[in-house]
């Protein structure tokens, strides 16, 4: 050992040497909590930036931030399941980033297999991944651990329809029943109304609170049966109350517009197409409604612009090619007809609509012997056969 000249070494007890261990234990303690808050004030940093980053849109910076994140903490939930759900935001996901979301979202519920989170992500990853008996597991899983979340019932229920347990989905509904449960008992009506239960779905929609979002829907639901039922003074009853809780539901101002023209009171259908269309100036049905009920009041010149205005939305909506063609034929334009019909079945991605346009087009002669939409374009502003409101912003 070596001494210092003029020092005398005096060795140290057993409780002086204690101490002295103790405090370097401690000062090395310290340091590694020095640099281990360091660390997490990293780590939290680079989720919150991903965090604001998704808030922005900026989807492949947030998915950037989370994996440097994981990189650091592999076993951070929050990165897990925003990671898993940014990937899953792609439109549409491919492949491999839906088997990475569900790895993910997996690793979460592993991490935490009491957090809600992980289980939510996992279900919806697995359910765009078409595994849909693992993602109802998922989702009864979610269900033990919160009984009274009434998306995820409803998620349960939908889930457990198409992999072929009805009596589940129903199971799931009911119990999900109890107060201020209002999307579960709209969930439950349409369930029993596509199981033709009427009057019991019916007592479903009629419970719902006014106050709440699903009264709108489930107004929309009950007016839509007593049409199939022919009943079209309720049909009118149900709307007319949705129009005044909801005077932008385009939807709705169409249905009772039709109400109007099958009465023969076109002037009043006309008025209410408008409204529709105030709001909704793509809507193929209410320029075709619009047109009839103009043509039934010899105002030939604003139906053909409304014509017109519904022949240019037939390929986004190919469906409604042939009620458009119907009443070109009816005033003989058979050329331009069966060019939106021609239109219409090249951008038609649906098989019931392609048929029932083939099945139109095999009634029409050859081409060229009907009429071509002839008449002088309409330029928009106020000379507009519509009242000069092309163009013009929803009231």
């Amino acid at each position: 050992m070596t001494t210092v000249p003029g020092m005398k070494f005096k060795p140290l007890g057993n409780g002086q040497l204690s101490l002295v261990l103790l405090l370097l234990a401690w000062a090395g303690l310290q340091a590694c909590s020095k640099q281990d808050q360091q660390v997490d004030w990293q780590t939290k940093h680079l989720y919150q930036t991903g965090m604001e980053e998704l808030g922005r849109g900026n989807r492949a910076q947030a998915i950037a931030s989370f994996r440097r994140v994981l990189a650091r903490d592999s076993r951070h939930v929050g990165a897990l399941c925003k990671l898993a759900g940014a990937l899953l935001e792609a439109n549409p996901p491919t492949r491999q980033q839906l088997d990475e979301a569900v790895q993910l979202a997996t690793r979460a519920t592993e991490t935490d297999p009491q957090g809600k989170v992980g289980w939510a992500v996992l279900a919806q990853a697995l359910e765009q991944a078409g595994r849909l008996q693992r993602a109802l597991q998922a989702r009864r899983r979610l269900l033990e651990l919160d009984p009274g979340d009434q998306v995820n019932l409803v998620q349960a229920a939908r889930l457990a329809r198409r992999v072929g347990k009805d009596e589940l989905a129903l199971e799931i509904l009911r119990q999900g029943m109890g107060p201020g449960t209002s999307l579960v008992r709209l969930e439950l009506g349409k369930y029993l109304l596509e199981h033709d239960q009427i009057q019991k779905a019916l007592e479903q929609f009629r419970a719902i609170p006014e106050n709440s979002n699903e009264y709108l829907v489930a107004l929309d639901e009950m007016g839509a049966l007593a049409a199939r039922q022919g009943d079209f003074a309720r049909v009118r009853e149900i709307y007319s109350k949705l129009v005044e809780l909801s005077p932008r539901d385009s939807s709705a101002w169409e249905l009772l517009a039709a109400v109007d023209e099958r009465e023969g009171k076109f002037a009043a259908a006309e008025k209410k197409y408008r409204h529709s269309l105030d709001v909704n100036r793509r809507s193929t049905r209410s320029w075709v409604g619009l047109a009839r009920c103009l043509l039934a009041q010899n105002k030939p010149e604003q139906a053909r612009y409304a014509l017109r205005q519904a022949d240019t939305l037939v390929v986004s909506e190919p469906s409604r090619a042939v009620e458009l063609a119907e009443v070109l034929v009816d005033m003989q334009e058979l050329d331009w007809a069966r060019s939106a019909l021609q239109r219409a079945k090249m951008a038609s991605k649906d098989q019931q609509s392609t048929k029932a346009i083939e099945k139109a087009l095999a009634r029409f002669p050859a081409a060229g012997t009907g009429r071509q939409p002839g008449a002088k374009p309409v330029s928009p502003g106020t000379d507009t056969p519509d009242g000069g409101r092309q163009g013009a912003p929803p009231r």
